[in-house]
């Protein structure tokens, strides 16, 4: 099987007959047209084996999990995701593999109405890089727009991905593991919470380093600073039944891969804010502040300034 049957066998079906592009699937470049009053957002991720998963994980779940990263990025935005190209380098054509892994992929693009519209293939180390196309009404959400005095809201509970590496290769599992291991391999981009706090929200950013540095992006980013309650921030019962809260806490401020949002919204939105959140069944939690200066603070309930010894996941 060449490079252009394996393409057209498991990733051409992925484009939706219900969305394609103008030029489709197939050709030298795919061709989409603008939604008239909006505009494009554009984001890219990679995953590569050793680094952002295992050599044994399953082909199903990295397809899946390369999906729902870049559609985080999208949500951040407050934009609906349209299209996807894919970037993959494979060390060889086995068949079993690239069936499971364009069924997670073609399953986590289906579940938020995204198109595969092209892409290309390459022999080498496996690595999955996967472009995603959105479009948003007005101005988008961004890093920026963080002004002092809002509040510091996150979606969902923080630290179950990062309680999940410890367990990855453990069986059996009882409940509270199976569900960080879900947590890591399944996580939920927010695309229809971000949509509707589009326009409420001053500012928003994914989880993808940990919430200490996700934070510490919209500080830089809005020249503010940011103050944080550790007993605010949200944590699954099983992440604290499996870690104790310690060592959950850990995970909450510093590890990455939930892909949850952090939104910094004004305080006379915050009932309207919440009130979105029920709507879409997603738990949101006031984490904290936004005040002037440029730094980032985590107190204790006896307002003790919590030493941070690490601030999330960084490359180099």
């Amino acid at each position: 099987m060449d490079e252009f049957e394996l393409i057209k066998k498991y990733f051409a079906p992925l484009e939706r007959r219900d969305n394609p592009a103008l030029v489709r699937n197939g050709d030298d470049a795919a061709v989409i047209g603008v939604p008239q009053g909006k505009n494009i957002t554009l984001s890219v991720d990679t995953l590569v084996e050793g680094v952002h998963f295992l050599p044994n994980a399953s082909p199903e779940m990295v397809g899946f999990r390369a999906a729902a990263i870049n559609l985080s990025d999208i949500a951040a935005m407050g934009a609906e995701p349209c299209y996807a190209l894919l970037s993959l380098v494979i060390p060889n054509n086995d068949e079993e593999w690239l069936q499971n892994f364009s069924s997670g992929l073609g399953e986590c693009l289906d579940k938020y109405n995204c198109s595969l519209i092209g892409g290309d293939t390459a022999r080498g180390p496996l690595a999955i890089s996967l472009t995603m196309v959105g479009s948003v009404s007005g101005y988008p959400l961004t890093r920026t727009g963080a002004k002092v005095g809002d509040s510091i809201l996150v979606s969902g509970t923080l630290g179950d991905a990062s309680g999940a590496l410890g367990i990855l290769n453990k069986a059996p599992l009882d409940a509270h593991e199976k569900f960080l291991i879900k947590r890591y391999e399944r996580p939920l981009a927010r695309i229809n919470l971000s949509m509707s706090l589009l326009g409420i929200a001053n500012s928003a950013i994914d989880v993808s380093d940990g919430l200490l540095a996700d934070a510490g992006h919209i500080a830089a980013a809005s020249d503010v600073g940011i103050d944080l309650l550790a007993s605010s921030i949200p944590i699954s019962e099983s992440l604290s039944s499996v870690y104790g809260e310690k060592k959950a806490l850990e995970f909450a401020l510093s590890g990455g891969d939930d892909y949850e949002l952090i939104y910094t919204v004004p305080n006379e939105s915050l009932a309207e804010a919440y009130s979105i959140a029920a709507k879409e069944a997603i738990k949101l939690t006031k984490i904290g502040i936004v005040t002037d200066g440029s730094r980032l603070r985590c107190f204790s309930d006896e307002n003790q300034d919590i030493a941070l010894k690490t601030k999330g996941y960084k490359h180099f």
